[in-house]
């Protein structure tokens, strides 16, 4: 019940006594007046509060208007439109080829007041080289302002494609590419895109068409290992090693050669380029992608990069001929089990299962080991592979290899 009320009811009730109406009726418009009074102050109390915030975006909608500007540098190799810290992705982009860029937003993954970090999910191709795309997921690091914009790139415990996380050096050729961090030696550039050449050439003279090849050169072997997502030190006694960028092993996925620095630069020229050429030929062969005897992946690989490399059997076979002087001829083809890099001796095993595949290239003909190796490739049996392709089955392989053996230990 309000007091306006009670007045009314006061007013009636007393009747027409002029003195006490007139004294009731300026108390009513006194309380009238304090009570308006008090409503108006309370409208421009309200009136003069801070309006209710404005809500702000989600790290999602603001990711998006900065990925969308980071897409355009990209594709238009300009830098302008980059953080200062980031220019060096634009000249990157230009001097790879990049193409059929994409990023994503994903996940927030930590904030700051200022900033916000999520997880980005990007793909492209290297043009001319990668027939397909590499799909990979980036942390990359957004500054709140009047324009959100993408401020750093990639996580030291993460894996963040060579392109994106600094400046490089490239050198490439019509069917060859090669990229290492800035801080690698214009020297040692020139050499490595020299013998990737090379190596693409010498992989052309036993495989009719070889394709392109990509070669990248991370700063150590730590990097290397991050770079792959691989497990500290899983590479640290590794010259090279052929990997898809994005681990994918699904069949057509971009592969390229990776370089362990801190072992490669030691080899002499001669072993380097054996190595590289190995590397190539599991590319250009696509052996990430198909089952085989170890024995005839490795063992082909080697041969390929043996076959024409100059390299005289006495001396790329060294420890294995060492071992059929003391041991005697093997009883059978090397095993998976033996090629495991955990293995002891495995590098021997290497050397022997050269031995093999060069059995076949002289006793049947380059072309039919090709051939051999194309049809497990597909999917053949390797024993009937060999029956169909060869004429023989692996017993009859077996004792050419050793009497190979003996004429080459005398």
């Amino acid at each position: 019940m309000s007091l306006i009320c009670m007045r009314c009811r006061m007013s009636v009730r007393f009747g027409p006594a002029d003195s006490l109406t007139k004294e009731v009726g300026r108390s009513v418009r006194a309380a009238g007046l304090v009570l308006g009074l008090a409503l108006t102050s309370l409208a421009l109390l309200v009136g003069c509060g801070s309006k209710p915030a404005t809500k702000q975006a989600s790290p999602a909608t603001m990711a998006a208007r900065a990925l969308t500007q980071f897409e355009q540098a990209v594709a238009e190799r300009d830098a302008t439109k980059l953080h200062p810290d980031l220019s060096f992705v634009a000249d990157n982009a230009e001097a790879l080829g990049i193409v059929d860029f994409s990023a994503r937003w994903a996940d927030e993954v930590r904030r700051t007041p200022r900033t916000f970090t999520g997880s980005v999910q990007v793909s492209y191709r290297l043009g001319g080289y990668d027939a397909n795309e590499t799909r990979t997921s980036v942390d990359m690091t957004f500054t709140k302002g009047d324009q959100t914009t993408i401020t750093a790139i990639g996580d030291e415990a993460e894996s963040t494609p060579l392109w994106l996380s600094q400046a490089l050096g490239v050198r490439r050729s019509d069917n060859t590419l090669v990229l290492a961090v800035d801080e690698f030696s214009g020297a040692d550039l020139d050499r490595i895109s020299t013998q990737t050449v090379e190596a693409l050439r010498l992989v052309g003279k036993v495989i009719a068409d070889p394709g392109s090849l990509v070669v990248e050169i991370p700063g150590s072997a730590s990097e290397l290992d991050r770079l792959l997502s691989a497990r500290p030190g899983e590479y640290a006694d590794v010259a090279a090693v052929a990997a898809t960028p994005d681990g994918s092993l699904v069949p057509g996925s971009p592969v390229h050669v990776f370089i362990n620095p801190d072992v490669f630069m030691q080899m002499d020229r001669q072993g380097a380029q054996v190595v590289l050429t190995h590397e190539a030929t599991h590319v250009v062969m696509g052996a990430l992608f198909v089952d085989l005897p170890g024995w005839l992946r490795e063992g082909f690989a080697d041969y390929v990069a043996f076959a024409h490399a100059g390299v005289p059997v006495e001396v790329g076979a060294k420890a294995f001929l060492h071992d059929v002087r003391v041991n005697g001829l093997p009883s059978e083809l090397p095993t998976d089990a033996d090629l495991d890099p955990r293995a002891k001796g495995f590098a021997t095993f290497y050397e022997a299962s050269w031995l093999v595949c060069r059995t076949i290239a002289e006793r049947f003909g380059e072309p039919s080991l090709v051939s051999f190796y194309r049809a497990v490739s597909d999917g053949d049996d390797p024993d009937e592979a060999m029956r169909s392709v060869l004429g023989i089955n692996e017993v009859g392989l077996l004792q050419l290899w050793r009497a190979d053996l003996t004429a080459l230990v005398g």
